[in-house]
Formats: structure tokens, sequence, C-alpha cells
């Protein structure tokens, strides 16, 4: 025989239906009450191992506390019929309250009946865990009512609001049937209830979720390089022509961008650089940096780019260009604007930030150097890009990569440094503090800064 596991309910402490992530590459405390069978112990350690297995990288880490020393966890145990739990990091302070409580009410009767079997509580203990990871509940929609009364006395039980329950319906993200973050509706509470069977583990869906609120350090390759440091480059004002080597790279077959942030030209020819890569033809350890002037009525002394490199595997991030005129010569008609609409390879699951980067244009002699590069109207399938000029300059090119990412993406910030005052007032020198919204837990692994537009 036996008694009959009572159904898992499950209610959010804190947060709503969105994901509550602790910060990037945390370490957090966890120990437990003195409540706490021992069985209960070892099952909550294995199961984070679980969740662990389905983030080999391990961006994020659970230390355990012993001896009653502080932590940001801490899981009791509570003769009520709910479990609670606050949400990722968005838990409270005060080290004598605990931040999960497990209604493992009288989990044994007798030592011959088992209430809560061991199956039982390891699928409790994955569910908690993925609260605690900062993961919502499973979306449930809004189809099915609750029965208030009886929901508000669980609710005032374990001193929590009514609506803490009953406002929220599950993140859309977590959208499975099989999600671990489903908990059971019992008839007592709601008027349409269900109950889910334990899915054995850590669903990949919701595993992939979690992945996704602590992605992996993008790796890459950062290249700062002058013209002047090229072969084949003479020190003088009458160099005019397109400097290549080859790079040695670990990532011949990633994404590639490049952006022009130094620029040293002569007056008496028309303005003009470029900075770009070219993959090398069967070369899988190189590939061609291309930086210079092609136009032989240029006059360059110096040009700085940056040339930034992505592993092939690195999830989250697309990039691409758009040029018009790049290396067409003089004898080509001025444009004063080229727009497109670019598609996503991979579409986003919410408007990804899109960051412009000019790495090349030529403009005619005497004229402003006026250029920009703008993401606008950007969704999560695309968006637009515009290459332009304006006023009296005639460019004959000007060419721009862009690059995008998940805007929740924790691994990375991007944005524009915009130039103080009235673009009227000339200056010759603009500088301040760029500040990381929010601040990285750790000091970045690089910085790629490049021109997006100019007015000189």
């Amino acid at each position: 025989g036996g008694v009959p596991t009572p159904p898992f309910f499950c209610i959010q402490s804190t947060g709503n239906d969105d994901p509550a992530p602790w910060p990037y590459r945390s370490t957090i405390k966890a120990r437990f009450l003195d409540d706490v069978p021992e069985v209960v112990r070892r099952i909550f350690v294995s199961t984070l191992e679980g969740w662990f297995a389905s983030q080999p990288t391990r961006e994020l880490k659970v230390e355990w506390v012993k001896n009653g020393g502080d932590a940001h966890i801490r899981f009791g145990i509570t003769t009520n019929e709910a479990t609670h739990c606050a949400l990722g990091r968005l838990v409270p302070t005060n080290q004598q309250e605990p931040t999960s409580l497990l209604a493992l009410r009288a989990w044994k009767t007798r030592e011959s009946e088992v209430v809560w079997s061991h199956s039982d509580i390891e699928r409790m203990a994955r569910h908690v865990w993925g609260h605690v990871l900062g993961l919502p509940h499973a979306y449930v929609g809004a189809e099915f009512q609750w029965k208030d009364e009886h929901v508000a006395r669980v609710c005032d039980a374990v001193g929590l609001k009514k609506s803490q329950v009953t406002a929220l319906s599950g993140s859309w993200n977590l959208d499975f049937p099989d999600s671990i973050m489903h908990c059971d509706r019992p008839s007592h509470l709601a008027s349409t209830p269900a109950i889910y069977k334990d899915p054995a583990g850590i669903d990949k869906n919701t595993a992939e979720f979690l992945n996704h609120l602590y992605p992996s350090p993008k790796d890459m390759e950062l290249l700062h390089v002058y013209c002047k440091d090229m072969p084949g480059f003479e020190s003088t004002w009458t160099d005019q022509r397109v400097h290549t080597k080859k790079q040695p790279t670990k990532f011949a077959n990633g994404q590639r961008i490049s952006c022009l942030n130094y620029i040293e030209l002569g007056t008496a020819g028309n303005f003009q650089a470029i900075a770009s890569s070219t993959a090398s033809a069967g070369d899988d350890k190189n590939f061609g940096i291309r930086m210079g002037a092609w136009d032989p009525s240029v006059h360059i002394h110096n040009v700085g780019a940056s040339f930034l490199n992505f592993n092939p595997t690195v999830k989250g991030i697309q990039s691409g260009s758009l040029e018009f005129g790049i290396e067409s010569g003089t004898s080509a008609s001025p444009v004063k604007q080229l727009q497109r609409w670019i598609d996503f390879k991979t579409p986003y699951k919410s408007p990804p930030k899109v960051t412009a980067f000019i790495y090349g244009f030529s403009i005619k002699r005497g004229d402003w150097i006026r250029m920009q590069a703008t993401p606008s109207s950007i969704t999560n399938t695309g968006f637009i890009f515009c290459v332009e000029t304006w006023g009296t300059t005639r460019a004959y090119a000007i060419g721009a990569h862009w690059l995008a990412h998940a805007a929740d993406d924790p691994s990375i910030r991007s944005g524009r440094f915009a130039p103080a005052g009235d673009a009227s007032n000339w200056v010759t020198k603009n500088s301040g503090t760029i500040s990381f919204s929010p601040p990285f837990v750790a000091k970045p692994q690089c910085i790629f800064v490049g021109f997006d537009h100019a007015n000189v």
C-alpha cells in the first residue's frame, strides 16, 4: 500500500512571470536549515548537478555554506501544503528567513509508509532549483479559473498574497507541456485541475532557456591594426594603395567584422580609407587584412582599425555589412544614401540590439567628411540598415558592418557614444565615461570601438 503522494503545489514568493537571473558569473551561496532531513539534502545536492550538466560552462556557481553561515539561498521545511520559493536574484536578505520552504508535510507518517517517494522529492528539488536559478513557472495561460477563496487560505498560511498565484500565468518562454517548471493545480484550488507527471529529469527546452539566461562567454579574438604597420607601407603622404597581409587566427571560418577608429589623411586629394578582411581560400589558420586607400589621388598618412573574429560555435551573435561603391574609383557617381531591410538568419525571441561600424569610405576632396551608418525599425526578424551622407558632401563609397545580439544577453553590452553639445559647435576632442548597464561582474573580455558617424 502506502499513502498517495500529495499534489506538488508551488508559489513564487517573489517576482512575476519574467525570469530573474543572477548577475553574470555569480557565486550563489546556499545552506540548509536544521529541519531539513539528510535524505532531502542529498537529493537537492544531486539534482543541482543535473541542472549544471545542462550548462557545462558553469557561468553560474553554487557554493554550500555550513555551520549557519550567511547564504543567499536558505532551504527549510514547512508543514503547510504549498512549497514557496523566491525567484532567482529576488531573494530576501534576512538570514533568519528561509528563501525556499519545501512543503514536505508529514513526509513520513510511519517508517513503512513514505508519503513522498524519492522520485517525488527529486521532482520538487529540480523545480525549486529552477526557481533558485531564476526561472519562473512554465506557461499555463489564463484559460482556467482558480478557486480564489481556497487559494487565499493557502497563501495566507505561508504569509503570501493571493495574487502571487492568481495574477501569474507563467513565462511564455517556457510554453512546454513537459517543462520541469510546471507545478500541479490541485482540484481543491483550481476549477480545471492539472497533475503533471514527473518528467524524470530536466527537459531539453527548459535547459536551453536557462542557457539563454547564462550564455557562455563569447569566444572571440580582437585585433588592432595601423596601416603604417602593414607590409610595404611607406611613411609618406603619397602612399596610396590597399595594403594586405595574412593574419593568424583560431577562427578562420567564424563571423568577422571590422571598423575604422583612427584616420589621418592629407587634404590635397580625395578622402578615402578602408579596413576590411577576407577569407584565405583553403587556409584555416589565417585571414587576410586589407587596409589603406585605392584612389591614386588620396594622401594617406595612417589609418587605424579593429577586427573582431568570433568562434563559429558562438550563438546569439549575427553580423553583416552594407556598402555602396567600395573601391569603385572616382568615376562613380556620388550617392547620398543606401538603405535596405536586413533579415536575421535566425530570428531572435524579441528585438535584439544592433550596432553599426563604418569600415570604409570615399568622399570627394574639399567636401566635409560626413557619413553615418544607422540601424532602425529593429524587430525580432530583421531591421532597416542605412549608410549615408548629407548636405553638400559627395560620397563615392561608404561601407559599414552591423552586429546584433539578444538585448538580454548578460555577456555583452553595446551602444553609442553620442557627441556632446550642438553639432554646429566645432570641437577637436570629445571624451567621457561610459557606464555598463547593468555592470559586468568581472572585467569585460574586450572592448570593440569604431566610427558609426563622422562630421568633419
